[in-house]
Parts: structure tokens; sequence; C-alpha cells
């Protein structure tokens, strides 16, 4: 199997495939064919696979690998998910191979009339899942593959509550008399009211209430969607709770995806990878960008001291 790996890259490298994580792009991620569960035939697993990768990239979350890619990638190295002891293994090794950032698995399956579509997302630097979403759906089959899959990102990016969103941020609230099971989105707050529930949580924030912050931005997200500022402190109070280095780091590469000109959100980010994650490598990159964006930039220098790089 390893010779196969060695082989693989060598190949890759010959024929220019090899993926990198883009350093002013958003991380790379690829999504492993979901597995059929009880209920369900390979075939319909496949459908509601391919559906979930072509409205992936719509939420412009992730540098989303091509699928066609890396069908050819396998057939080239002859991979067998039974060569594998789980799927997270197999994930691991493809992703690995691939050099990207995530990899999305997941599972398909149904009792009776209840469809569930199970995803996470696969950290493949430390191993770890970062992220998980099960979506239910009572109903028809057809029902299930034609709207759980767009639900089921939604819900996999910002949160069980923001399953009834759209992909498009200026899109219409799903009508609960033409969508199933599915809730309706509620009305959006005022700007004022967003940005007073904001200032409440960042609040929270700094008098050391990590988790009431937590909360506080999850249902400001929750009720007027996600926003570069609920991105940046959710990820900043994540960082402060022990082991959760991989969810601040998501969360803060959310708000970089939504606004690729950030700089608040590369100098919070570049501070969570120096100071809690210890990964100056990670750090240098957005710290260098932030000296073209806004050299000023308060503790800049301090920071690229920290990552061994000159002010």
């Amino acid at each position: 199997m390893k010779t196969r790996f060695c082989w693989l890259q060598s190949f890759l490298l010959f024929c220019g495939l090899c993926l990198s994580i883009p350093a002013e792009d958003r991380p790379t991620c690829a999504v492993l064919n979901f597995e059929a569960g009880a209920g369900l035939s390979e075939e319909e697993a496949r459908f509601i696979h391919a559906r979930f990768s072509a409205l992936l990239p719509k939420f412009d979350q992730y540098d989303v690998v091509a699928e066609s890619r890396i069908q050819d990638l396998l057939k080239v190295a002859q991979f067998n998910r039974s060569d594998f002891t789980s799927t997270m293994d197999y994930a691991l090794e493809i992703g690995k191979v691939l050099q990207i950032r995530y990899m999305i698995i997941g599972t398909v399956g149904r009792i009776g009339d209840l469809y569930s579509l199970n995803t996470s997302v696969v950290d493949i630097e430390t191993g770890k899942i970062i992220d998980t979403a099960i979506t239910d759906h009572k109903g028809t089959i057809t029902d299930f593959a034609t709207r759980v899959p767009e639900q089921n990102i939604q819900e996999l990016l910002y949160g069980a509550a923001a399953g009834t969103r759209t992909a498009s941020t200026d899109a219409p609230a799903i009508d609960s008399g033409t969508a199933g099971n599915t809730t309706p989105v509620r009305a959006s707050t005022s700007v004022k009211d967003r940005r007073a529930a904001l200032q409440q949580a960042q609040a929270l924030y700094e008098a050391g209430l990590y988790k009431e912050s937590m909360d506080a931005v999850k249902q400001l997200m929750k009720e007027s969607g996600p926003s570069v500022e609920a991105h940046i402190l959710l990820g900043e109070a994540y960082a402060k709770q022990k082991g959760w280095y991989n969810l601040a780091v998501r969360e803060l590469e959310k708000a970089i995806a939504m606004d690729s000109t950030s700089v608040e959100a590369r100098m919070a980010l570049a501070r969570v990878h120096l100071e809690v994650g210890r990964r100056a490598d990670r750090a240098a990159p957005l710290l260098k960008q932030v000296q073209i964006l806004q050299p000023d930039q308060p503790d800049l220098d301090r920071l690229m001291r920290a990552a061994n790089l000159s002010p």
C-alpha cells in the first residue's frame, strides 16, 4: 500500500495534478463517496453524494476538488475501500495524497419513511473530526435527495439552526407549505439589532464568559445568518477553550472565506495559530498578507517576530 501511495504522489507531481492549500484563498476540501446505510442502495447514495458535491461550492467556504479528478486519481492508484480498516483511514490517506486541508465523509440511510444524511468534516493534518451534521427527512426518497443535501451543507457550515437558509444570502425563505418537513426561516433581525447582539456577545467575551459569548453568537447566526464579525468572535471564543483549536481555526477560515480582504480575520487566525496551535508556519502567510493589506496594523510587528518574520 505504501509503495502505491509513493507511486501515486510521483504521478501527481509529474502530471501537475497535485493540489495544495491556496495561501490567499479558501481551504481545500474534497467529498468522499457517501456510504449507503440500511435501506438505501449504492446508486441512491451516489446520487445524493453527487448532488451534495455539486452544491457545496455555491457556499464559497471551500476550494472544492472536482469529483472527476478524485475518481481519476483513485482509478490510477487502484484504491479500494476494502483495503482500509475504516472510512476515516481511507479518507485520511486520500486526503494526504491530494494534499488537501479537509475531507467530508458521509453516510445515508433509511428506516421506514425516515431518511437521514450524516456528514462530517475531517481535518487531514490532525486526523480529527471537527464538525458533524445529521439531517433527517420524513417523506419520499425524491424529496430527500432533492432537498436534504443542501440543508445538510448549511448545517455542516453554519450549525443546525442554519439548515433552512439557502446558499444565496439574499434568497427568500423556504415556504413551509412546499418544503416537506423543513422549518421556515425566521424573519431577519434589523441591522441595528444585529449590531447590538454582536456587541453584547463581545462584552461577554471580554468579561471572560466565553461559553456565554459562544451561545450568544450562535443565537445571532441562527436568527440572522452568518457574518464575518460573528465568525471571528466565535473563533476567538473557541480558542479560549482547551482542545478547541481546530474549531477556532475553522470559524476564522469561514470569516476569511466570506471576506477575502479581512485584515481582522487574518490577524485573529494568525494569533490562534501562534498562541494556541504553536504553528508559526501557518501564521506566517497570513501575516505577510496583512503586511501588504494594512502594514500599520497594531500588533502586527509582535506577531511577525513570533512567527520568525522580519517586521
